[in-house]
């Protein structure tokens, strides 16, 4: 655990410098266990202001830099067996990105495609689901508390929104994570790790607008409470307009704290955040279905949200280390009509202990209670309105040196029992090589499930009616499946990570995953109709069943290269293919996708950072009737540092076309497909 006098002599650094957010970073990596300062930072006051940018992680930095979201611990990220892009607090600022999607498409391996002003269809190698709201095979982590909504199915990614400055990083795992995660780890595993109190001791405003985040606003303070205890206090707002063709705008709120107690070998860290917000919506029948009885109309959504966190860590002297977590969140979603209220309660332990002198052991016991409510209304009805849903889960892992500093093997797996479906295992076997010093090549066999949840074994949706051509019948496009089983992953994965030289890395992933009991539906002729709301049309169910399957694969290759010391280029490529049967057909996401980024720090204090992208088509919305043209769009910063502590800068995205869609309409989802714009805006950033 930290230490005393290093946690002192960060302190006296933060109080005598102004750092910029790569400066920040640098001394957060120094402020980690079992690692050492990056960077020397200047002091002396005659000079501190003459500091424009310190300098920023170098290449063999990042690939030593700590990730905990593959196996629990820490590791360096070009030891990891598993496909892993980390996404740095340097990393956001320079993108120029508004929120965590944004900055999300700078991992190789996701899709991310903004359906409105306030929805986006993120996901990992597949599925990512009707509307994009239900991708519901990737688990999105912030400080290790699951944001994933059990009625939705999915994130909601609108409402996953923090002061960028104060992320320390993003760890993007593509591939299974249900060993270590649980149930919903299926594709992938995003961990969203937020800055220790410590490291942001000061105020930070920062505030601006444009044409699309018409204006947005936060504050940040921190302080010291003693010499071992800090803490921290944020607010942010943001007014996000309305999109073309889309009525689709919302008012955003949210505060938050994080106190952080430190001792020799131990750490107590308690944080919490709460949110609001008022979202307009236009929902719609997509234009694949005939005039439907069921017509929605524009609306206003409500959400609201709070969480709370507490985590202990502990450094024992025989070189293990344990911790316990427990928090508590809520959320109350209101939208067409439904309420869906939500409560999680969880309590989580992880023991790591070295067994001899080549084994490394890690084990852990979870429990969750998530009470649920719904209500009913013309558009959804439930089977159970108020579920009671409960978890309990163990985990063991083991690594083993086969060879020494050469080979290793990791066995381990998760037990797990749901309410939904009953007792579920989730094995992996994953086998690390290093042929040599700079080179690491890495397996992986793994078993991961999906748990249906409320939705899909509980939910008649009779709403969205697709005209049979028989006059006023229709076909009803929701009557789910009590017994509805999990989805079964079995997933084969390679990746090779190299340092080709001091100026340039590479690292490529290949998979093969194989789905089982995927979602699919059939007319049900024999059972009772679905009333609707109005005679004449008669409505026929489609009832859920699980007799989809398929495979996808496809391949990642992300490398960075240090042209000179004031310019960097990271660029990315990604390929998937699908083959499924199955009610999410194959298609909506896309088979290639390219990024390239270059950012340079100019003479004057100035910086230039040019992200292009290109996307390649959608396919098969509508039932196969409806594509999303494929697009190249560019992104364009320029920021300026008058000062160590000031920044202004202008950023404009999507460049190329005035507008584009990203995504396209389900059958399953009764929302309008906005057309993302052209945008700019203006920010400005002070520390003091």
């Amino acid at each position: 655990m930290m230490n005393f006098h290093r946690r002192s002599l960060i302190a006296s650094i933060c109080k005598v410098s102004t750092l910029l957010s790569v400066g920040e970073q640098i001394v957060s990596g120094a402020a980690q266990i079992d690692s050492e300062p990056t960077a020397t930072v200047v002091a002396d006051e005659s000079v501190k202001r003459e500091i424009a940018v310190l300098e920023r992680l170098s290449l063999a930095e990042l690939l030593n830099a700590d990730v905990t979201s593959v196996s629990k611990k820490k590791e360096k990220l070009f030891d990891t067996a598993a496909a892993v892009f980390v996404i740095n607090s340097d990393d956001i600022r320079r993108s120029g990105a508004r929120s965590i999607p944004e900055a999300l498409r700078m991992a190789p391996g996701l899709s991310v495609a903004q359906v409105s002003a306030n929805t986006w269809a993120i996901t990992s190698r597949g599925f990512v689901g009707a509307a994009g709201r239900l991708a519901d095979k990737l688990l999105v982590l912030v400080d290790g508390r699951p944001v994933y909504h059990n009625n939705g199915n999915g994130v909601f990614w609108q409402v996953q929104d923090y002061v960028l400055e104060d992320i320390d990083r993003i760890e993007v795992v593509r591939g299974p994570g249900g060993t270590l995660w649980g149930a919903n780890a299926v594709n992938g595993v995003i961990n969203i790790i937020s800055k220790d109190s410590i490291d942001t001791e000061g105020v930070y405003v920062t505030g601006g607008g444009g044409t699309e985040d018409r204006a947005f606003a936060s504050v940040r303070y921190a302080t010291e409470l003693s010499d071992d205890a800090f803490t921290r206090f944020y607010a942010k707002y943001r007014n996000r307009a309305d999109y073309t063709q889309g009525r689709d705008g919302s008012d955003f709120g949210q505060v938050g704290f994080r106190t952080d107690w430190h001792t020799d070998n131990s750490k107590l860290t308690w944080q919490g955040d709460g949110f609001v917000e008022d979202q307009r919506a236009s929902a719609v029948i997509p234009n694949i279905f005939a005039a439907n009885p069921f017509p929605f109309t524009d609306t206003r959504y409500k959400h609201l949200g709070a969480n709370t966190i507490l985590t202990y860590q502990r450094q024992l002297e025989n070189g293990s280390d344990l911790q316990l977590k427990a928090y508590y969140d809520f959320s109350i979603r209101k939208e067409l009509g439904t309420t869906y209220e939500n409560h999680n309660l969880d309590l989580d332990f992880q023991h790591r202990l070295p067994v001899g002198e080549r084994n490394d052991l890690i084990y852990g016991m979870e429990y969750r209670y998530l009470p649920m409510r719904m209500n009913d209304n013309t558009l959804v009805t439930w089977r159970d309105p108020e579920i009671k849903y409960q978890l309990f889960s163990a985990f063991l892992q083991n690594e083993t040196e086969v060879v020494k500093e050469r080979l290793w093997l990791t066995l381990g797996s998760k037990f797990e029992h749901n309410d939904f479906t009953g007792f579920e295992i989730q094995p992996n076997a994953r086998l690390r090589w290093k042929p040599a010093d700079n080179q690491t090549v890495w397996g992986a066999v793994s078993r991961a499930v999906q748990v249906p949840g409320p939705t899909l074994q509980g939910a008649r949706l009779p709403v969205l009616a697709l005209n049979t051509g028989t006059p006023g019948t229709f076909l009803g496009s929701g009557t789910s499946n009590p017994q509805f089983p999990a989805t079964v992953l079995v997933a084969y994965e390679l990746g090779y990570r190299v340092q080709v030289s001091d100026a340039l890395t590479l690292d490529g992933s290949a998979f093969y995953n194989d789905y089982d009991n995927l979602p699919a539906g059939m007319v049900d002729f024999t059972t009772d109709l679905v009333a609707p709301a109005f005679v004449p049309p008669i409505v026929f169910p489609v009832n859920g069943n699980s007799t989809g399957a398929g495979h996808t694969y496809g391949f990642e290759v992300s490398s960075r290269w240090q042209a000179e010391d004031w310019w960097r280029i990271t660029a990315n490529y990604t390929f998937m293919e699908s083959r499924l049967n199955a009610f999410i057909r194959a298609g909506q996401e896309p088979e290639s996708q390219v990024s390239l980024q270059s950012s340079m720090d100019l003479g004057g204090h100035v910086e230039l950072d040019i992200w292009g992208r290109y996307v390649s088509p959608l396919y098969n919305f509508g039932g196969g009737s409806i594509n999303v043209d494929s697009y190249f769009d560019l992104d364009i910063r320029v920021g300026w540092k008058p000062r160590a502590n000031l920044e202004f800068s202008i950023v404009g995205q999507n460049l190329i076309s005035p507008r584009r869609q990203e995504f396209g309409p389900n059958p399953a989802a009764a929302i309008r497909i906005a057309q993302v714009p052209r945008g700019v805006y203006g920010q400005v950033a002070y520390k003091f």
